[in-house]
C-alpha cells in the first residue's frame, strides 16, 4: 500500500538538496580555479631557492670583508738619479738599515761633472785668497799714507808752536808764523781725508770680501751637489727593514726616481681589507674591527678609508689594539666584522644579494596554506653583510624568498613545489 509524502517534508527534502549541490559547486569552482591558478603559475622548487623567516630581535649591524695583513710601514727605495746598475749587493729577505747600500749606479756624466765642481772649487779658493791679498795690500798701502800725513801733520804741530813762541820773542815775522799756522791746518786736513779715505777703502774692501765669497759659496754649493749626485749612484734602503722586492737587475737603465727595491719593516703589521661599495656608504674612521688571523681573533679600528672606489669595492686599512701572534705574517689572508652598531628589536631576514639600506624593495612572500609566493614590496633599513633590517612590508614569521630569481622578475606570483 503507497504511503503519500506531505507537501512541507518534500518542500524541506528540495531545499536542503539545493544548498547541498550549491556547495559543491562552489567547492568545485573554487578548487577548479586555484588548480587551474597553479597550473598558469611557474614553479620553482625548494631545493633550488632559500627561504628565510622574518624575525625580530637584535641585529648586529656589521660588515664582513675579506683581505690580507700587510706591513704597515713600507718605502720604495728610489734612486734620486739616472745611471746604469752597475750591480746588486743584496737579495730579497736581506735585512737591511736606513744606510745599507742596495746596489751601485754608475754615470760618467756625474763623474765628470764632479771634476768640474772640484776645478771650479779649487778656482774660486785660489781667486778668493788673490783677491782678499790685493784688497789687505790695499789697505796696507793707505796706513802707509796715513801714517805720512800723520807724521807731517805732528811736525807742523811743533813748527807752528815753536814759531809761535818765537815770533812773541820778536824773532821771526808775523808773516813766519801765520804760514806755520797754514801749514798746520793743511796738515790735519791732508791727514783727515786719508782717515777718511782709508774707511772708503775698508767698505769698498768689505764689499769686494762679500762678493768673493759669494762666488766662492756658490761654487761650494754646486761642488755640494754633484758630490750628492754621485753619492747617490748609491742607493740605500731609507729604513731599517727587510727586502720584500728588487725590480733592478744589472745593467739596466735607471731614469730619476725610479723605484728600485721595496723595504718593509716586519713589524707592526695592519689589515688591509676591501668591502663592496653597497656596504662602503656606512664605514667611517674608528670603527671597531674583528679580525679572523686563522690563529685567533684580534681586535682593531679602521684607521683609513681609500676615497675612491677601486672594480666595485673600497679599501680600508686597520690597526690592531692589541699584539699579534709571534707567527703572524703579511700576505696572510685574513677575514674581518666591521662593527657598525647594534640594532634592538628590530624585524630582519637575510640578506638578498639586491638589497640596499634605506630603499624599497621587492620579495616573493610566502602564503603557507597555498604554497604560492607573491611579490611584495617591502622598505630595507640597515643593511649587514648576512642580514637586513625590514622597516615595514613583512610580519614576524613570514617566510620570504631570499635567494636570486631575476629570471622571475616579470612574474607576480610563482608556485612554490
Amino acid at each position: 500500500m503507497d504511503v503519500k509524502r506531505s507537501k512541507s517534508k518534500q518542500k524541506l527534502f528540495g531545499a536542503r538538496n539545493v544548498s547541498i549541490a550549491a556547495g559543491v559547486s562552489v567547492v568545485l569552482v573554487l578548487y577548479t580555479v586555484l588548480s587551474n591558478m597553479s597550473q598558469a603559475l611557474p614553479s620553482v622548487t625548494r631545493d633550488n631557492i632559500w627561504l628565510d623567516a622574518a624575525v625580530r630581535g637584535d641585529m648586529l649591524h656589521e660588515i664582513r670583508s675579506v683581505g690580507v695583513l700587510e706591513h704597515k710601514n713600507v718605502r720604495w727605495a728610489a734612486s734620486l738619479v739616472s745611471g746604469n746598475v752597475k750591480e746588486v749587493f743584496l737579495e730579497a729577505g736581506a735585512e737591511v738599515n736606513s744606510d745599507t747600500v742596495i746596489m751601485r749606479l754608475e754615470n760618467p756624466s756625474l763623474e765628470s761633472a764632479l771634476k768640474q765642481a772640484e776645478a771650479n772649487w779649487y778656482g774660486a779658493q785660489a781667486t778668493f785668497e788673490a783677491k782678499r791679498s790685493e784688497l789687505k795690500l790695499e789697505a796696507l798701502e793707505q796706513d802707509s799714507v796715513i801714517a805720512e800725513f800723520r807724521a807731517a801733520y805732528e811736525i807742523q804741530l811743533i813748527e807752528a808752536q815753536s814759531t809761535e813762541e818765537i815770533f812773541e820773542k820778536g824773532t821771526v815775522s808775523r808773516f813766519e808764523m801765520q804760514r806755520a799756522k797754514i801749514n798746520l791746518v793743511q796738515s790735519e786736513k791732508l791727514l783727515a781725508i786719508a782717515e777718511q779715505r782709508k774707511k772708503e777703502i775698508e767698505r769698498n774692501i768689505a764689499t769686494q770680501l762679500r762678493a768673493a765669497e759669494a762666488v766662492l759659496e756658490q761654487a761650494k754649493i754646486a761642488l755640494d751637489i754633484t758630490l750628492k749626485d754621485v753619492e747617490s749612484l748609491n742607493v740605500r734602503a731609507g729604513i731599517s727593514g727587510v727586502i720584500q722586492n728588487i725590480s733592478i737587475e744589472p745593467g739596466q737603465e735607471v731614469a730619476v726616481g725610479e723605484n728600485v727595491a721595496l723595504v718593509a719593516q716586519p713589524k707592526p703589521l695592519r689589515g688591509r681589507l676591501r668591502v663592496p661599495e653597497v656596504l662602503a656608504k656606512d664605514l667611517s674612521m674608528g670603527l671597531d674591527v674583528n679580525v679572523d688571523i686563522h690563529n685567533g681573533i684580534v681586535t682593531g679600528k679602521v684607521a683609513q678609508i681609500e676615497p675612491s672606489v677601486t672594480n666595485g669595492s673600497v679599501t680600508l686599512y686597520v690597526t690592531f689594539d692589541e699584539a699579534l701572534p709571534s707567527n703572524a705574517r703579511a700576505d696572510t689572508s685574513i677575514e674581518a666584522k666591521i662593527i657598525l652598531s647594534n640594532l634592538g628589536n628590530v624585524i630582519s631576514i637575510a640578506r638578498p644579494a639586491s638589497a640596499t639600506n634605506n630603499t624599497t624593495g621587492k620579495l616573493f612572500v610566502l602564503d603557507p596554506d597555498t604554497g604560492i609566493v607573491n611579490r611584495r614590496e617591502v622598505y630595507y633599513g640597515a643593511i649587514s653583510s648576512d642580514r637586513v633590517q625590514i622597516l615595514r612590508g613583512l610580519e614576524v614569521g613570514e617566510q620570504v624568498i631570499v635567494s636570486d630569481l631575476t629570471q622571475w622578475s616579470e612574474y607576480e606570483a610563482l608556485q612554490l613545489n
